[in-house]
């Protein structure tokens, strides 16, 4: 069904029965239509702007409504606030959505104060601000509330990796791993961070652990490859260059990198990691 379409039921619903529930799932929708018309390739900008503009009234307005219809919701408090903080990053940074956001986040706390979902949606408003100290607060209350809340441990290891505390991030990315054990990504990222700490012997456990996971990983055969050169293990990283070279045989890097396996060189390392 269109936009449209499912616009048109639900203001037929709210004619019969004005809750709530259907306020929330109105404002859904014209906040889908706000970023389409923010994203959009085709029609003029004026004319996306305009589209943009009128759909985010009615998201903030019908969110506002939810909270009307039944303020003791923390869930209405909670989307409306979700729609603020929507706008405060570049290039919106809308004028005044910090303030709705920090409120309607910090109504949402009042009214379920153990729900660790809130606190980790109140530390990305404060990332959006650039605000990493209370990001960082935020995220420990998060894991307070919940020690095994993995959403809030990627949030933690991504702060940890701005501000380059690479040890701190490799301590929550392992903690992340113990509570999503069959997520190749985590364990790439783990073996990266390693890998950018000179753990060589560590990032060749995290990167196996990925393709075993996730056996066509390409990328973590590049970094496993690259792990056994550092530690001098040359056949061994030879092995992963090859199988690399059959699946990307136009990469010119891949090539030259398995040129030097060859020769016995591993003139191609540096110090860098690039993701």
């Amino acid at each position: 069904a269109s936009l449209d379409d499912i616009e048109s039921k639900l203001d037929k619903a709210l004619s019969f029965s004005p809750t709530d529930t259907y306020y929330i799932a109105l404002s859904r929708i014209n906040f889908v239509r706000a970023q389409a018309a923010a994203s959009a390739t085709t029609g003029t900008p004026e004319s996306n702007r305009a589209i943009f503009e009128e759909a985010l009234r009615k998201s903030i307005e019908t969110a506002r409504s939810a909270v009307s219809a039944n303020s003791a919701s923390y869930q209405n408090w909670l989307s409306l606030g979700m729609i603020y903080s929507a706008l405060v990053p570049a290039p919106l940074s809308v004028e005044g959505a910090y303030e709705n956001a920090y409120f309607a986040y910090s109504e949402a706390a009042k009214r379920n104060p153990l729900n660790p979902e809130i606190p980790l949606f109140s530390a990305q408003l404060e990332l959006y601000r650039g605000n990493k100290e209370a990001a960082r607060s935020f995220v420990r209350n998060s894991i307070a509330l919940k020690e095994d809340y993995a959403d809030a441990y990627m949030m933690l290891v991504q702060l940890e990796i701005q501000e380059g505390n690479t040890a701190s991030a490799i301590a929550s990315t392992e903690k992340l791993a113990l509570l999503m054990p069959n997520n190749p990504g985590i364990y790439f990222e783990l073996g990266l961070l390693r890998y950018s700490n000179k753990d060589y012997n560590g990032a060749v456990k995290s990167f196996n652990q990925a393709l075993i996971l996730s056996p066509d990983y390409a990328n973590a055969k590049y970094y496993l490859g690259l792990s056994y050169a550092q530690l001098g293990q040359l056949a061994r990283a030879r092995e992963q260059f090859e199988t690399l070279s059959v699946a990307n045989p136009d990469n010119k890097e891949i090539q030259s990198i398995l040129e030097d396996l060859k020769k016995g060189k591993n003139s191609f390392l540096n110090s860098s990691v690039k993701n």
